[in-house]
């Protein structure tokens, strides 16, 4: 199952490659899929997000800490 997705990848890749697709946009559609596919990495990736910003704001002191 990984192998095939590893060689799915691998021919997006070549034909993006082949018709000069820019990198970064190739990039970003094949993470919008694949998050697309996946909601769960979604949330995980979120909740990660506003943890960052929360520790940034207690650093900063904007944010009391309990």
């Amino acid at each position: 199952m990984v192998a095939d997705a590893n060689m799915k990848m691998s021919r997006a890749a070549e034909s993006a490659a082949r018709l000069d697709i820019v990198l970064d946009g190739f990039m970003q559609a094949a993470f919008a899929a694949y998050i697309q596919a996946n909601p769960a990495a979604r949330e995980r990736i979120e909740a990660m997000h506003l943890l960052s910003q929360l520790d940034d704001m207690r650093r900063r002191g904007v944010l009391a800490t309990a």
